[in-house]
């Protein structure tokens, strides 16, 4: 089985994607780290390639003091339920990093911290962040 992952721009906010392609299953996976976009291409079906979007409405990222990262995208507008939960959660458990968590929304083409702040990497676009280099995620 061969699984090359690349990265690219995102199409609704300029962030980095990471790209991975899956030979075998002939599947391609796109999502943006930023603001959750995601892109699935898969298989062929009668009618071609089976694509599947979904949008992007945000992002989590959890820090623990471990050095572990947890990270997830929202596919629906995130509302004042979600990050009152997110919040919740954050507060108790005593394993996370609390000053390193973020729950980013994107809307209208900008990306707000909703909990914690924007990481500054995710503020420039895909080619500015290219040549920062080393683990831009970590």
């Amino acid at each position: 089985m061969s699984f090359n992952q690349l990265t690219s721009a995102c199409e609704y906010c300029g962030g980095v994607v990471n790209e991975s392609h899956i030979e075998r299953t002939r599947e391609t996976i796109m999502s943006c780290l930023h603001c959750g976009y995601q892109l699935s291409l898969s298989g062929y079906s009668s009618q071609g390639l089976i694509r599947k979007e979904r949008g992007g409405y945000g992002t989590y990222h959890i820090h623990y003091k471990n050095g572990k990262h947890s990270y997830g995208r929202f596919q629906t507008p995130i509302t004042g339920r979600e990050v009152e939960r997110f919040i919740h959660f954050l507060e108790s458990d005593p394993s996370i990093e609390l000053a390193a968590c973020s729950l980013l929304r994107f809307d209208k083409g900008k990306l707000d911290a909703l909990v914690g702040t924007v990481p500054p990497l995710y503020l420039k676009k895909s080619d500015e962040s290219s040549k920062v280099g080393g683990n831009q995620y970590a």
